[in-house]
Formats: structure tokens, sequence, C-alpha cells
């Protein structure tokens, strides 16, 4: 037996501010084509959602700068761009900012851990003066240099 509904759901993200804004097109598209091909009807509902986080380079800078500082060298790593969602992206559409991961996870077997969303993810709070003491140091240090000197749009940077 053959359903006569079919109904799919998903999420799309993109690097490229070019390629976000070309996506409903392209899907629409391709959908209605293939539908097409085997005699059927579709539509497309494309919902906007949050666009992939892409730090500000200069605060990026700075906020490593007291990462370093604060924690020591050599105590952080650089993460891979990534498409995950990240409401913090809609604050960085209008004011320079930084995103950073603590590190809340486990300390062995993180790859088998619950994924920090998760219901049964178990935070570790071991992290937490460290983070308290990052975000001191963040703070006073943009205390003492100022603000930052480029746009309010975080363009070009790390995504992450």
């Amino acid at each position: 037996m053959i359903p006569s509904v079919c109904k799919m759901t998903g999420t799309v993200r993109a690097f490229d501010p070019d390629v976000r804004e070309r996506l409903p097109e392209s899907i629409e598209r391709i959908v209605t084509r293939i539908a097409d091909g085997y005699r059927c009807r579709a539509g497309v509902a494309y919902i906007r959602q949050t666009q992939v986080l892409v730090n500000h380079p200069e605060a990026a800078s700075r906020v490593g700068a007291a990462i370093d500082a604060v924690a020591g060298p050599g105590r952080r790593l650089e993460a891979v761009p990534t498409l995950a969602g990240e409401d913090f992206s809609e604050y960085l559409k209008h004011v320079p900012g930084c995103f950073f991961w603590l590190g809340s996870g486990p300390t062995e077997h993180a790859e088998r851990a619950f994924g920090l969303h998760h219901p049964r993810f178990e935070l570790n709070e071991d992290c937490l003066p460290l983070g308290a003491a990052l975000l001191a140091g963040i703070a006073a240090r943009r205390l003492e240099e100022g603000p930052l000197a480029s746009g309010s749009q975080a363009e070009g940077g790390d995504a992450r």
C-alpha cells in the first residue's frame, strides 16, 4: 500500500549568506520537480530560523587573549566551523561579540555523553569556577581596552 500523503521536515543551514538566501527557492524547485516526475503534487513551507553563528573577528581575538591570560596559553582549543543552530547568532547580527564553549561535559568518555540539550545531559560543575573567572577576565579586559573598533555585524571571521 502506498500512502496518499507524505510530510517531511528538516533544517537547513549554510555558512555563506548568499547561499542561505537562495536555499528556499532551490529547495522549492527541486521538491516540486521531483514530485512532477512522479505525477504528484508537492509544496514547501520554508521557515527561516537562526543563521549560523559567526563570531566577530576582533571580539574573538580579544576573548581569546583574555582566556589565555586567565587560563594560561595552550589551555583552549579552536573550534572547527559547525552548522549547529545557536540563538546567540541573532545578537551578533546587531552587536559585535564572541561565543565560546566552556566545556561542561564529562572529563572521561565524552564521546559517549549525551549532548548539551539532551534531557539526560549531566553538567560537570567543576567547570563553573573557571567559567566565572573567564567571564570576569573578559569583562575586565574589555573595560581596559575599550569598545571594539570594527562594525556591528560579524563579517567574515570564523563560524563557530
